[in-house]
This record gives structure tokens, C-alpha cells and sequence, in this order.
């Protein structure tokens, strides 16, 4: 007969704990607040610097192909030099650099050459000079700005001013080949009112200009008015009868 165990032999088998864990809140730290602003900063810093200059490179977008077409001496009516000099305005209001605020003085200067006389030209061409200035404000390294200037000032007979545009100029980019032909054509222009030192520069022009373009050099040899100038500037050899225009390394720039 099979044996049967009282219920109080019977040993109790464990159970599910269903006691409730023992469980601590977690801790909470207050943030970094001093990081929290960095950061922040940070951010905004970024924001200030990136929005201008995408705004600036929208804005100037109309007047690129006005540009190249126009340093590349392409006919561009006087019209559309003004939209684009009106573009690059507004763009240079957002971020204004030197050499932008120089393309909208051109724009502007080119733009009066193809405009008949009276006013309207006369605004243009005070507008290129005040755009010009301020370009060189900027960034006083730029020799066709200052060359522009010279050629502004020439035009409304401040000869002054325009001798002192030529010898920054100069000075600023003495081997510029777009510019020599121009620059001592003025200087020969402007002959009476030179000063020692923008006459000397002229003259090393004159000697630089005959190994880049000789056939200009021969045809100012050719012109009474200019011959004098330029004979005593080919005279005037450096060392053992070598002149400046000799002077030059296989780069073409000026040898030390």
C-alpha cells in the first residue's frame, strides 16, 4: 500500500519572490551650464560668419558673367554694366572685401565709358573713384585699382592726385604687363608734374616694358613727344650697361 505523506511532512517548495526590488532614484546633475553657453556662442559665431557670405555670393551672382565679359574686353552694353555694378553693391553691403569692391569700381568706371557725356557719366565716374578708394581702404595691394584711380583723377584734371595713384601703382605691382603700356602713356601725359621719385619709377617702367612689349616701347621711340623720355630711361643702364629690361629671370619677374 503506497505511503502517503502527512501535509505537514510535507517540506514547501520556494515560491516567486514577489517582494518589491529595493530600487534608489537615479542621481540628476545639473548641466554645464558655462558649456552650454560656449556652445552656443559657438554656434551663433558660425551662423554670423556663414550667412553674409552666402547671402554676398547670391547676391553677386547676376553680375559674373557682366565681369568676365568685361575684363575680357567683350561689348557689354552700359545698361548692363550698371545691373551689375547695382549687384555687386548689394552684395558688398552683406561682405565687402577689396578686390570685390575693385570689380564693382571697374564695372562702374566701364560703364561711364560707354555713356555719353554729361551727368549721368560724371555720377558713374564719381562712384567708380569712391568704390575704388574704398577697395584700396581694404586692400591697398592692388595695382590695377590704384592704376583706375590714376586714370579717374586724370580725367577730372586732378593731376595731383593722379600722379600719386601712378607711383602706388607702381609700387604696389611693378611688372603688371595689362598695365605698363597705360601707366607710362599717362606718365608721358602727366610729363610736367612728376616728382623725382615717380619719374625714376617711369623710367625702370620704361625699361621692364621694352623686354615684355617692344614694339610699344618702339613706337613711343617713334613719337617726338615721348622719345626724349624714353631714350634717357634706355640710357640709363644699371651696372655695366645693363639696363633693367635685361634684368629679368626665366620667370619674367625682376631679378634681385
Amino acid at each position: 500500500m503506497p505511503r502517503v505523506s502527512s501535509p505537514q511532512s510535507r517540506t514547501a517548495e520556494p515560491g516567486p519572490d514577489r517582494t518589491a526590488p529595493n530600487r534608489t532614484a537615479p542621481d540628476w546633475t545639473a548641466p554645464d551650464w558655462t558649456a552650454v553657453v560656449i556652445a552656443a556662442a559657438f554656434c551663433v559665431l558660425l551662423l554670423g560668419l556663414g550667412v553674409p557670405r552666402l547671402v554676398s555670393a547670391i547676391l553677386a551672382q547676376p553680375a559674373n558673367a557682366v565681369l568676365w565679359q568685361a575684363y575680357h574686353g567683350e561689348t557689354v552694353s552700359p545698361a548692363a554694366l550698371r545691373r551689375a555694378a547695382t549687384a555687386l553693391d548689394a552684395a558688398n553691403r552683406w561682405l565687402a572685401n577689396g578686390e570685390a569692391l575693385d570689380d564693382e569700381s571697374f564695372l562702374l568706371s566701364q560703364a561711364a565709358i560707354g555713356t555719353p557725356p554729361g551727368d549721368d557719366r560724371a555720377a558713374l565716374d564719381a562712384r567708380a573713384e569712391r568704390t575704388a578708394i574704398t577697395a584700396l581702404t581694404r586692400a591697398p595691394g592692388q595695382p590695377n585699382a590704384w592704376a583706375r584711380l590714376a586714370g579717374l583723377r586724370e580725367q577730372r584734371q586732378d593731376t595731383g592726385g593722379a600722379v600719386a595713384a601712378l607711383r602706388l601703382s607702381m609700387l604696389s605691382g611693378a611688372l603688371v604687363p595689362a598695365l605698363m603700356p597705360s601707366r607710362i602713356a599717362q606718365a608721358i601725359r602727366l610729363r610736367a608734374v612728376l616728382d623725382a621719385d615717380t619719374l625714376s619709377l617711369v623710367k625702370r617702367q620704361i625699361r621692364l616694358t621694352a623686354a615684355v612689349a617692344p614694339g610699344f616701347i618702339a613706337a613711343l621711340r617713334a613719337d617726338p613727344n615721348s622719345a626724349p623720355l624714353v631714350d634717357d630711361a634706355l640710357t640709363g643702364a644699371t651696372g655695366a650697361g645693363t639696363t633693367d629690361s635685361h634684368r629679368l629671370d626665366g620667370s619674367g619677374n625682376p631679378a634681385p
